[in-house]
């Protein structure tokens, strides 16, 4: 049975800043998604470094000169009109919102032109009177996890009916499997050594994932003192206010060491071969489902705390938590992360095989393709709410 037809829609979808996170990857998938089915996305933002990907991928981007999270006096002003005229000018249907700024500007200009506004809460982060408002003037609210949804109905009191939980989509076509020898292989200078593992972590170093990668220095510290951990790498990709702290340590432990176990790379735009390069993936959220998609074992840890090793076994309570993200039954521990590491490291056919039915899992209930349908939906019980207002 055949997709059912959904008539295409101008949908003015704000990123506020285009940098490098789960977020505003979760925004250019979705955008690139919609685009395919025939809708019309322009995508309103005050740029950064992923704007260059939006344009090649051929998305249409309009620059709106947002600042700072919280919009006002004559940011606001100008916001509000430059997106009244865009909305006027170029016949857009549908608002949605991803970030405060975006929400704040977007709300005002719902209410005054009588335009649907979707609201994405991504995490348990924002700043509560500014979410509060957001929400409550919104047409519907996507929360991209369980306990998203949780703190929208429960702490913010805003409807439960016009909620709707939707994951972060992935691009199960690029993050594939492949070939574990590649170039990133060979940017750390291990070569086509085969019998070198590698551990990736990848994330914005704040808030608790920095607890996250704090342990796994130690775990790796701790663990190269093992004849097995001797050709054990391990890899820190991402940035934040926390990367000269993280860095310091990074120096100490490698100096302990006597030779470079750690390495930090920085931001990437494109993690897909950081990935396929990876024996063992420790993250959480979208990295999660990144490196699952491509067929890697995963630790997810993340804010919130740990859930450990993903498994068939363990899918159900990976996703209430949001790998860690969100939710979580217990906070890193070291000796844990250490216990849940040797596992997928001494096994290797077994790590492969949970890689395979990762991959799988991914495929069947996040795959792009499957959650664009559910905003679709969602897109048009707004739209028909709407127009009885």
């Amino acid at each position: 049975m055949g997709r059912k037809v959904v008539v295409p829609v101008v949908i003015l979808l704000f990123g506020d800043k285009l940098n490098i996170g789960g977020t505003e990857t979760h925004i250019f998938t979705v955008a690139q998604e919609l685009r395919r089915r025939g809708h019309r996305v322009i995508i309103g933002t005050s740029g950064g470094p992923l704007e260059p990907a939006f344009v090649k991928a051929g998305l249409e981007v309009v620059r709106l000169p947002f600042k700072s999270d919280d919009p006002v006096l004559t940011e606001l002003s100008d916001l509000i009109r430059m997106v009244k005229d865009l909305v006027n000018g170029e016949q857009v249907d549908i608002l949605h919102a991803n970030f405060l700024g975006g929400m704040k500007v977007a709300s005002q200009v719902s209410q005054e032109l009588g335009i649907p506004l979707i609201v994405t809460v991504h995490g348990l982060y924002y700043p509560f009177k500014l979410m509060r408002r957001a929400v409550e003037l919104s047409t519907r609210v996507i929360a991209v996890s369980i306990p998203a949804r949780n703190y929208v109905v429960n702490t913010i009191k805003y409807e439960a009916r016009k909620v709707t939980v939707i994951p972060n989509g992935i691009d199960c076509h690029v993050y594939q499997p492949g070939p574990k020898m590649n170039r990133f292989r060979k940017e750390l200078g291990l070569g086509l050594d085969e019998k070198a593992k590698v551990v990736l972590t990848c994330g914005r170093i704040a808030w608790g994932k920095t607890r996250v990668i704090a342990s796994l220095i130690e775990a790796a510290r701790l663990f190269t003192q093992d004849d097995f951990g001797n050709n054990i790498y391990y890899v820190i990709a991402g940035s934040g206010p926390d990367t000269s702290l993280i860095r310091l340590r990074v120096e100490l432990t490698n100096q302990a060491l006597g030779r470079r176990v750690i390495t930090m790379v920085g931001e990437r735009t494109n993690l897909v071969e950081a990935y396929q390069a990876a024996d063992l993936v420790v993250g959480t959220a979208r990295v999660a489902l990144e490196a699952m998609s491509c067929a890697r074992p995963v630790i997810a840890a993340g804010n919130a705390g740990y859930i450990g090793a993903v498994h068939k076994d363990r899918f159900g309570m990976a996703w209430e938590n949001y790998f860690g993200d969100h939710k979580a039954p217990q906070l890193i521990n070291t000796r844990q992360l250490i216990s849940d590491m040797a596992f997928f490291l001494n096994n290797p056919n077994k790590a492969e095989s949970i890689g395979r039915e990762c991959r799988l899992w991914v495929e069947e209930q996040f795959a792009i393709e499957k959650v664009v349908s559910k905003i679709e939906k969602v897109y048009q019980e707004a739209r028909s709410e709407q127009l009885w207002l």
